[in-house]
């Protein structure tokens, strides 16, 4: 039974990620923490996300990538740092308030592409984002390494109007990076509960490749309206039951 959540965790956020090029974390991770420890799904998720994200680096090419990413040195300066921080300060963080925040996030994110109200977010990012990039870095550092979500600083990367091809490249090496870094902390610091489940981890890298390859596939047969709504309404649906799990 487990395992199988862990497998369909995989395959609907590589879903997600194939359509849209980004998402997979938080949707699997949400996803995931409607059922298990939030801790525990977040450490799971590391390796699988890492292995999702790596046809991007492969299509861009990584020498192309890497002289991208450094286009944003000041966010990474923050950003990596903040990952460490947040990986050692993840075991500490309560079951609850883990779930809150990854609702809360999931949500959010909904919201701020929806309608009305993502006009009102473009022009609030566009004002705040950009003179504070190594703190939004640092930020989206500690959120990322504690909780799987890298929604802050996509949503910076996004605000920087650059082409789709090379969104898709930065952040794939950003996340490849910051998988590289948290796989060793999330041993050292106990955030595998178990051998087991870094073998898991491992295991369902497979499905979650896959997924994202049979979806990236299929996005350019499936009108670009049609996958991003249903994205955002999966991505609504698991928020909403996370936040509402904590009353039941």
């Amino acid at each position: 039974m487990e395992a199988s959540l862990f497998v369909s965790a995989a395959v609907l956020g590589g879903a997600v990620k194939g359509f849209t090029g980004f998402g997979y974390a938080l949707v699997a991770t949400s996803f995931l923490s409607l059922y298990l420890d939030p801790g525990r799904a977040v450490a799971v998720m590391i390796v699988p996300m890492f292995a999702a994200n790596l046809d991007l680096l492969v299509e861009s090419g990584v020498r192309n990538s890497m002289r991208k990413l450094l286009e944003f040195r000041s966010l990474m300066i923050g950003l990596f740092p903040g990952v460490v921080l947040g990986m050692m300060g993840a075991a500490a963080v309560p079951e609850k308030l883990l779930r809150v925040v990854i609702g809360a996030f999931a949500i959010g994110f909904t919201l701020s592409r929806a309608g009305v109200l993502s006009e009102y977010f473009e022009s609030f990012r566009k004002v705040c984002f950009r003179p504070y990039e190594s703190v939004i870095g640092a930020g989206s550092g500690l959120i990322y390494g504690s909780m799987n979500i890298g929604l802050p600083f996509v949503t910076y990367l996004k605000s920087r109007d650059m082409p789709e091809e090379q969104f898709r490249s930065v952040l794939a090496a950003t996340v490849l990076i910051g998988s590289l870094i948290r796989i060793p902390l999330a041993s050292g610091t106990g955030l595998y509960s178990s051998t087991g489940d870094l073998v898991l981890s491992l295991a369902i890298s497979v499905p979650a490749v896959a997924s994202v390859s049979l979806a990236s596939r299929l996005s350019a047969k499936v009108p670009s309206r049609l996958s991003r709504k249903v994205s955002l309404a999966l991505i609504a649906a698991v928020g909403l039951r996370l936040l509402t799990s904590l009353t039941v």
